[in-house]
């Protein structure tokens, strides 16, 4: 994977610095082609994925909790006399 992101990266305009998300393909194609690289998103990309992880579960506790009341909703339906022969 390195020597892909080494040869995109040879292919584009060279920055002074470059810095990745702590992605290993990516700072071993920073270092194949030779450019500066710092890891400074790293944390910060970290704390991102962990609300993300927050938020994934918060969500599918929601989603639980409704299934769990519509199924209760369904239970506690009864026939309705007039519909009966």
């Amino acid at each position: 994977m390195g020597y892909t992101w080494g040869c995109v990266l040879l292919d584009s305009p060279h920055p002074a610095q470059f810095a990745s998300d702590g992605g290993l393909g990516l700072a071993a194609g920073a270092q194949a082609a030779g450019l500066a690289f710092t890891s400074w998103m790293g944390s910060f990309v970290a704390s991102l994925w962990g609300q993300v992880a927050r938020l994934e579960r918060q969500a599918y506790g929601a989603l639980e909790a409704l299934e769990a009341r519509a199924a209760q909703f369904h239970q506690t339906q009864t026939v309705n006399a007039s519909n009966i022969i």
